[in-house]
């Protein structure tokens, strides 16, 4: 891209000054919006009992905000091979608005966690 814009300055297809807002403007991010509840879905294959029971308890979205305060109470600081995120990275991707986490263990167990 960046060659392409040069290619056609240096021929006189595109001014200089558009040129230098072409490669040097920085670019704006896309706004992030604030996620205010999580939903939660967690599946156990061997337990029926069980998977409706957690279906059941987490059928309505978990306010940010309890989770945080639960979050407070685990210790995350150093990253692990089990956990490869720290805790302060996962309170940031907590903030966002659209983020999806699908866990699948060895033993069939499947979670979803999704922010909303």
């Amino acid at each position: 891209m960046n060659n392409q814009v040069l290619l056609e300055c240096y021929q006189k297809a595109r001014s200089p000054r558009s040129t230098y807002n072409e490669l040097y403007t920085p670019k704006k991010l896309p706004v992030r919006r604030r996620a205010h509840f999580i939903k939660l879905k967690i599946r156990i294959p061997d337990e029926p009992g069980v998977s409706r029971f957690l279906a059941i308890f987490f059928c309505l979205p978990t306010p940010i905000f309890m989770v945080r305060v639960l979050l407070s109470f685990v210790k995350l600081n150093e990253t692990s091979e089990k956990l490869p995120i720290d805790k302060k990275e996962l309170l940031e991707l907590l903030r966002v608005r659209g983020v999806q986490v699908q866990v699948r263990s060895h033993d069939g167990v499947r979670v979803l966690i999704k922010t909303i």
